[in-house]
């Protein structure tokens, strides 16, 4: 019975929640199955946690590490955080240096 303190449900809402209500292990089964094969696929995908690869490849930046790559060896990436409450009081010297420029 519905409450006569609330507004009337619209007819279409009243009938998308008779069907997900008859239908809700075909849903469940369906949503399963989707995530099974996405999850498949998405695990073949590259992940490139270089920052260069966030801009469009002819900015001039990029271009410049490019360059700079090719000229010297890089041997991997260093991904560094550094979490303070204070910024003035860093653990290692140069990250306060490096944020005051």
């Amino acid at each position: 019975m519905a409450d006569p303190h609330l507004p009337p449900v619209p007819a279409r809402a009243a009938r998308y929640v008779a069907f997900v209500d008859r239908h809700r292990r075909a849903i469940l089964l369906g949503s399963v199955a989707a995530a099974a094969v996405l999850g498949v696929l998405a695990a073949d995908l590259p992940i490139y946690s270089d920052f260069s690869y966030l801009l469009p490849p002819s900015t001039q930046s990029v271009e410049d590490l490019h360059k700079l790559e090719k000229r010297s060896r890089v041997l991997g990436t260093l991904m560094l955080a550094v979490k303070s409450a204070d910024p003035a009081r860093h653990p290692l010297p140069w990250t306060r240096d490096y944020l005051y420029r």
